[in-house]
């Protein structure tokens, strides 16, 4: 039996932020023809279908408006490169080669940007991104957002946290007021100095793939993820369901989720588009050498900006 794609994203401000620095992305490609949606078309997306999707979530570093404009200039480069390569299909390139370019365009127009105007100076953003096809999933990942695979009853991590607490998971020197800080980010200070994750996976019928902030895992642990994707009916509760706890328990951060499954194929492609919030802060800030060597240090610790 045929399958086809049933994807869900949703951004939401939280209890405790006066803005929503967190971005998603949903990009489809249905028989050669690309449509795309972010978070500043609505809250709630519900694509079916498509021949080939890009997905992608980015939350903003830096402050005042910096992250919010750092993760939109993040999806909306994303898009354009979705929509250009559909214009480039005769230059074969693999789907590592495709997300490497795409990231790195990113990474320079942020910066770009950055250098343009000294508000926006610094300003960075996570950056995780999904290109599906054939039921295969190719992921770039840079920051402390995530991705998950969801197969039977586990659910996997595919991405590592770009974080001091990662980086130094055994070393007694990283405080908790540090741990959380990132070491890699698209933009930022120090731009060049951006490495890119490559994973792949299968998304085989009834996997679900999930993309998300760290503002939902800050409240919402990986059982409850996995008790929200048992259900059968895979509808926009599930991410309602998510996102209602995290706020119910303080909501301390904005959170973008994206959640795609692999299942039996019903008609032809739809779109439906549900409810409303436009998009736009965390931090990191330093060098990325410059905080682990502080983070070494006896007795250096490293300040949160922000």
């Amino acid at each position: 039996m045929a399958t086809q794609y049933n994807t869900f994203a949703i951004t939401d401000r939280g209890a405790a932020r006066k803005k929503n620095e967190d971005q998603f992305l949903v990009a489809s490609r249905f028989r050669s023809s690309p449509r795309s949606y972010t978070a500043t078309d609505s809250s709630v997306v519900n694509v079916r279908g498509g021949d080939q999707l890009l997905l992608a979530v980015a939350d903003g570093v830096g402050g005042h408006r910096g992250g919010e404009v750092a993760s939109r200039i993040a999806v909306e480069t994303l898009r354009n490169e979705f929509d250009k390569s559909s214009r480039t299909a005769s230059i074969k390139l693999t789907p590592e080669d495709d997300l490497r370019r795409a990231v790195i365009q990113c990474n320079r127009n942020i910066s770009d940007r950055s250098f343009e105007d000294p508000d926006l100076y610094g300003m960075a953003t996570t950056l995780t991104v999904a290109l599906i096809e054939n039921g295969k999933v190719f992921i770039a990942h840079v920051g402390d957002s995530r991705c998950y695979l969801h197969s039977g009853s586990s659910l996997k991590q595919l991405t590592n946290d770009h974080t001091m607490a990662e980086l130094i998971k055994n070393s007694r020197r990283v405080s908790l007021s540090t741990s959380h800080l990132l070491y890699n980010c698209i933009g930022g200070y120090h731009p060049g100095e951006m490495m890119i994750d490559f994973t792949e996976c299968e998304l085989s019928e009834g996997d679900t793939l999930v993309l998300t902030t760290d503002g939902l895992l800050r409240h919402v642990d990986e059982t409850e993820i996995v008790e929200a994707l048992r259900s059968d009916t895979f509808t926009v509760s599930v991410l309602n369901d998510l996102v209602g706890k995290a706020n119910e328990r303080g909501g301390r951060d904005n959170i973008a989720v994206v959640i795609v499954r692999n299942e039996p194929e019903v008609v032809e492609a739809s779109l439906k588009i549900q409810s409303v919030t436009p998009v736009p802060a965390k931090a990191t800030n330093e060098s990325i050498w410059a905080r682990l060597l502080a983070s070494f240090g006896a007795s250096n610790s490293i300040n949160t900006v922000g």
